[in-house]
C-alpha cells in the first residue's frame, strides 16, 4: 500500500491509500494515471522498472517528470527507465491501441491484419515479416 498526501484547491489537504487489488482498474486520465503508476514504482528500492511506452508519448512523459519533481521525487527516488517504441498503425494509418483490442473492449480497426497482434498469424517468412513492419 503507498499513502500519497494531495491538497484540494477548494476542500483542503486530504489522502489517498492506493493498494493494489489483484487487477482492479482506476479509471484516471490518461496523464494522471501515468503518474500514479511511475510513482508506485519509484518507490520500490529493490528493482529496476523499465516503462516501454509508444513513440506517441515521449512529450507526455516529460510532464510526468515534472509533476514527479514537484513532489519532490526524482533526485532521491530511483525513477523508472524508459523505452519508447514506434508508434504501432495500420495500414490505414489509425493507431492500434493493443491494450483495448487484447482486453477485447475494441475491434481490429478496419484494414488491420490479425498478425498485428498475434505474430504467430504471419504466413510469410521471417525477412518478408520484417519487410512489413
Amino acid at each position: 500500500m503507498s499513502v500519497h498526501p494531495a491538497v484540494c484547491l477548494h476542500h483542503g489537504p486530504y489522502q489517498v491509500a492506493v493498494r493494489p487489488s489483484g487487477g482492479g482498474y482506476l479509471d484516471l486520465a490518461t496523464l494522471y494515471r501515468n503518474l500514479v503508476k511511475e510513482v508506485l514504482l519509484a518507490e520500490e528500492r529493490d528493482r529496476l522498472h523499465v516503462m516501454v511506452k509508444g513513440g506517441d508519448w515521449v512529450f507526455g512523459s516529460q510532464l510526468v517528470d515534472c509533476a514527479m519533481q514537484a513532489a519532490g521525487l526524482g533526485a532521491s527516488g530511483q525513477l523508472p527507465a524508459r523505452l519508447f517504441c514506434p508508434q504501432v498503425v495500420t495500414d490505414t494509418g489509425a493507431k492500434l491501441s493493443k491494450s483495448l483490442i487484447r482486453d477485447g473492449r475494441a475491434p481490429l480497426p478496419d484494414g488491420a491484419a490479425p498478425w498485428t497482434l498475434d505474430t504467430r498469424m504471419w504466413a510469410g517468412s521471417l525477412p518478408e515479416y520484417a519487410g512489413a513492419c
